[in-house]
């Protein structure tokens, strides 16, 4: 009777699969090393490994293994750092979407908030004595606030905004049009040059931030025009629409977006929660403002720059926060102000009527109205 014997199987060779993956992980400590040296990110070292190991795989059978492996490693490595650091330099946009992921934070509070007082502080140093040193002081220490937390868009538009309102005060005494009608132009002007150019919002965002997203909020800006688009006349409800159970910014915004407060545009999200209807009406009550202020820059002038700055500035800043019709949003409150001290300047001093000859009195050379006092003309007469 036979014996049965286990026989061990033969001797598997290796593959090539098998021999670049053995190559690999010899010089797997030199990759790493080679990407930090090159610059690579801790956090990107693993990844940046992947890929190089990829391209070894992908070019192992036309290798010559009998050379040295770590010069080969280190080309490739190089190019694969270079070309990780020109893609992240273009595509700035994903690392930013936690600026604007939830409601606004104290820092961009504190942003308006010292745009504001770099508004007043200009106004203030137009006036001599102290109120001009103390309207410089605050100038210098708003304007430092906002660059060390470097804001350009709170910065540029606190800048510009008074240059705009000076030029749109002169536009508006040398035509005689209304102060509405010129700051019109404005939007009308970049609608029609974005129309005939390749000049838009989005290539000068890319051109100064390298970013034509505007941190993710086109992305934001899409979904919301589909939404838009489902209800356009009175829109979703005011305050129905994000964070809402059941609406579409939670069922059908996609990815990230469902975790958004607002569409980052108050425009936006006008017309997203009252529709048409509501978006005529806040535009009728900022065009009645600016046509107001016209009428106060012809009583004072000065009062009627700040008051116009405060105005663009808060119009401006709307187009990348949604603050028109929020109680608790600073920069309504201030339009709010603006808009109310436009309204009492044009009241506090009527327009002066020329005296008819019918209504004077002249008495031994004194000249006054049927509405001066009765003793101060009695006095005279005796």
């Amino acid at each position: 009777m036979g014996y049965l014997r286990v026989l061990n199987p033969p001797a598997k060779e290796p593959s090539p699969k098998d021999a670049c993956v053995a190559a690999f992980d010899q010089h797997l400590t030199y990759v790493f090393e080679t990407l930090r040296r090159l610059g690579a990110r801790p956090a990107e070292i693993e990844d940046l490994a992947h890929d190089v190991f990829l391209v070894l795989h992908r070019n192992w059978p036309t290798l010559d293994t009998s050379r040295p492996l770590r010069p080969y490693l280190f080309g490739v490595a190089f190019r694969i750092v270079c070309a990780h650091k020109r893609r992240r330099s273009r595509e700035v946009f994903a690392p930013s979407l936690e600026a604007i992921d939830g409601a606004m934070g104290q820092e961009q509070a504190l942003l308006k908030r010292e745009a504001v007082a770099l508004l007043l502080s200009i106004y203030e140093a137009t006036f001599p004595g102290w109120r001009r040193a103390l309207g410089i002081l605050f100038t210098c220490l708003s304007a430092t606030l906002i660059l060390l937390s470097n804001s350009k868009t709170a910065f540029g538009l606190a800048l510009v905004c008074p240059l705009i309102a000076q030029a749109a005060l002169v536009a508006r005494r040398t035509t005689r049009a209304s102060l509405a009608v010129v700051i019109l132009t404005i939007p009308v002007a970049y609608y029609v040059l974005s129309s005939i150019s390749n000049i838009n919002m989005n290539r000068l965002a890319y051109i100064l931030y390298h970013d034509s997203t505007l941190t993710g909020r086109t992305i934001i800006w899409d979904f919301v025009q589909n939404e838009i688009a489902r209800r356009p006349l009175i829109g979703w409800g005011y305050q129905s629409f994000w964070f809402v159970p059941n609406s579409p910014a939670i069922s059908d915004a996609p990815g990230w977006v469902k975790m958004m407060p607002n569409a980052h545009n108050g425009y936006y999200d006008t017309l997203l929660e009252l529709g048409y209807v509501g978006l005529a009406l806040l535009l009728t009550f900022i065009f009645t403002t600016l046509h107001a202020v016209g009428r106060v820059a012809d009583r004072d002038p000065a009062r009627a720059r700040l008051l116009l700055s405060l105005i663009l500035f808060a119009i401006c800043y709307n187009y990348f926060e949604s603050l028109w019709m929020r109680g608790f949003e600073f920069l309504w409150v201030v339009f709010l102000i603006a808009a109310a001290e436009v309204g009492r300047q044009w009241n506090a001093l009527p327009a002066k009527r020329p005296v008819s000859s019918a209504n004077k009195l002249t008495v031994d050379g004194f000249r006054a109205t049927r509405h001066a006092p009765y003793r101060m003309l009695r006095s005279r007469l005796t």
